[in-house]
């Protein structure tokens, strides 16, 4: 589509490298804004980060009529355009999945989740190579997410429960728990990462996993099956309180606060489900047994609490925080 729009285009839109039938726009985010928006005027050519600049600027200006005053300079949009680059990717990607998805439904949230994680895992990496040193970083919060992403990959590989109803489930959230779990298996393979200050996160893991033993929906009619997927719900709690207590980036815990609202969204209104029926063959009883599904909603809730508290309270490295920058 964007090649076919180009070809239409004029040629002060052309930027970027060459493809096998033409040219493509560095920035399809603000190519698409201004095409097909009649009020604008044609642009000329610029730079990826120019364009960057443009849009943020644009914006600002857009958010000014609405009172709203955006406290940033072109200077400091053009210091991190890399990064608001990325983020304009990741939307896209969002949206494509959602218009993709065809018929709305909630159940879609939980792969706009698996991806905004994974994509915080990446920015993590990112940083890691700007920064020239994984000093910043500690192991603890992305050792118990490998922990909590594998968990729940048992379950989502090996059974249909807990996964999308729309095409997403049926390889797409699956790939993308797979691409996280490399990143950060690359991360935790390079030297010198900070050591763990505090090892008693695996003693609160152990333990968060010894209560989705007692506690696990049925979903899947498998006993080992629920078990994992409930034990890597109750894992990442502390694999994000983890983030908040322990040095991370800002980028990790904004995506972690992203996904987990929207995790607690779909499961606000899918935890009923989770209730365990129970038919007792010789009374004729069915019973209803409610404690996984709330278990289950408390997990999440708690994962959302920790992201928000870890977002205002973490301890981020001073060489990652942003540069004041004078208006």
């Amino acid at each position: 589509l964007a090649q076919a729009c180009l070809e239409r285009s004029d040629p002060g839109l052309r930027v970027g490298t060459t493809l096998r039938n033409g040219p493509v726009l560095s920035n399809p985010f603000l190519f698409f804004c201004v095409r097909f928006s009649p009020r604008l005027p044609q642009m000329p050519s610029h730079s990826a980060v120019n364009m960057v600049v443009d849009s943020a600027l644009a914006l600002q200006t857009v958010m000014q009529v609405f009172g709203v005053e955006l406290p940033y300079t072109a200077a400091a949009v053009k210091r991190r355009s890399g990064e608001i680059l990325a983020y304009q990717c990741m939307v896209a990607v969002l949206v494509a999945v959602v218009v993709m998805a065809g018929t709305p439904s909630l159940s879609v949230l939980i792969t706009l989740a698996s991806i905004v994680q994974a994509f915080g895992f990446m920015m993590v990496s990112w940083k890691v190579d700007e920064q020239g040193s994984f000093a910043c970083v500690s192991r603890v919060p992305l050792q118990l997410h490998v922990l909590a992403i594998t968990l729940r990959l048992i379950a989502t590989t090996t059974h249909l429960g807990y996964l999308p109803t729309d095409f997403t489930g049926e390889g797409v959230i699956q790939l993308v728990d797979l691409g996280a779990l490399v990143v950060l298996l690359g991360l935790l393979a390079r030297r010198g990462a900070a050591p763990a200050a505090q090892q008693s996160w695996w003693t609160y893991a152990m333990v968060a996993a010894g209560v989705a033993l007692a506690v696990h929906p049925e979903l899947n009619r498998c006993r080992w099956a629920d078990w994992s997927w409930t034990a890597g719900a109750l894992v990442e709690i502390v694999a994000v309180a983890a983030c908040s207590e322990i040095r991370a980036t800002q980028h990790l815990m904004g995506c972690n606060l992203a996904a987990k609202a929207m995790l607690f969204v779909f499961w606000l209104e899918a935890y009923p489900q989770l209730r365990v029926v129970t038919h007792d063959r010789v009374t004729g009883v069915i019973s209803n047994n409610s404690l996984p599904s709330y278990a289950v909603m408390l997990a999440f809730s708690a994962q959302l609490l920790c992201a928000v508290w870890g977002l205002g309270h973490g301890r981020v490295p001073r060489s990652w925080r942003p540069v004041p920058v004078e208006l």
